[in-house]
């Protein structure tokens, strides 16, 4: 943390960080009474498929900036131009520069935005859907709530925190060794969302209060996700993990917190179960 807050006192160009985000066109439509922020990136062809791409906690728009050329100018990367998507990359209210609502909504609500967001400010009747962490959440309440325009759906997460799992005489020997080791792994993994769910604003105190807290509070799931138990850094450009941070600093950290409060209530509010016909 001494290393990584010298860094950003001392060396951080936040500029090269704006540069990033503007290499795309930047937008703000008001959509169900909040103004919301999104990236939108065009495909070329004659038909390129609208794809939605929403982060999750502690993410942001950041961690999609890489991958928003390669989807909608394939071309340049040896693909084909009639593969391109046109990416959309809204932040969740809240979030970044999306304007955050006046008190606790669920990601449902936020998925009923984004379709609104796609069908009606952007003329999109059919598309793709794409999210991780609380993406794939309100992701996959739009694929269910929408089925007539989610063409398709991709998660890279899932809330193993609430899946029903079989019992134990129904398990297959994987699921039977997955099931305790996803729970050892949780349990000392959950504090976050805990406190998250249940005390958003007396957290929110410290978080707005110091900047080094939220730095810590938001690297230290960066480094425990993908490197639990080790002493090396994280596996991220550090300019990326700042510029992530800073839109948290400049948003403020509090509404972000407060889609735990719904998701604590149970698998109602966490995620559907999506036929896989869908």
């Amino acid at each position: 943390m001494r290393r990584v807050v010298a860094y950003w006192a001392d060396e951080y160009d936040w500029r090269r960080s704006e540069a990033a985000i503007n290499r795309f066109k930047n937008y703000k439509a008001s959509v169900d009474g909040l103004d919301v922020h999104f990236i939108l990136e065009h495909g070329l062809g004659k038909n390129p498929k609208p794809l939605i791409l929403t982060h999750g906690w502690p993410g942001s728009i950041i961690e999609f900036l890489g991958v928003i050329e390669p989807l909608a100018h394939l071309e340049r990367f040896g693909g084909r131009e009639e593969d391109a998507f046109t990416v959309i990359v809204p932040s969740i209210p809240g979030f970044g520069y999306s304007q955050a609502p006046s008190a606790p909504i669920t990601l449902r609500d936020v998925a009923r935005m984004w379709h609104m967001l796609m069908v009606d400010h952007l003329g999109v009747p059919s598309f793709f859907a794409q999210g991780g962490d609380m993406g794939s959440i309100l992701s996959s309440w739009m694929a269910f709530d929408y089925p007539e325009h989610v063409a398709a759906l991709h998660l890279n997460s899932i809330g193993t925190g609430f899946l029903v799992v079989p019992e134990v005489d129904q398990q297959t020997p994987e699921e039977q060794e997955w099931v305790p080791r996803n729970s050892a792994w949780r349990h000392p993994e959950d504090g976050y969302r805990t406190q998250q769910g249940t005390r958003p604003q007396t957290l929110a105190y410290g978080l707005t209060d110091s900047p080094v807290g939220l730095l810590a509070w938001i690297i230290e799931k960066f480094h425990q996700w993908t490197l639990p138990g080790d002493t090396r850094d994280p596996p991220f450009d550090q300019d990326e993990l700042l510029a992530n941070v800073m839109l948290y600093w400049i948003a403020g950290p509090n509404a972000a917190s407060w889609y735990y409060i719904p998701v604590r209530r149970g698998p109602t509010f966490f995620l559907p179960c999506l036929p896989m016909t869908r």
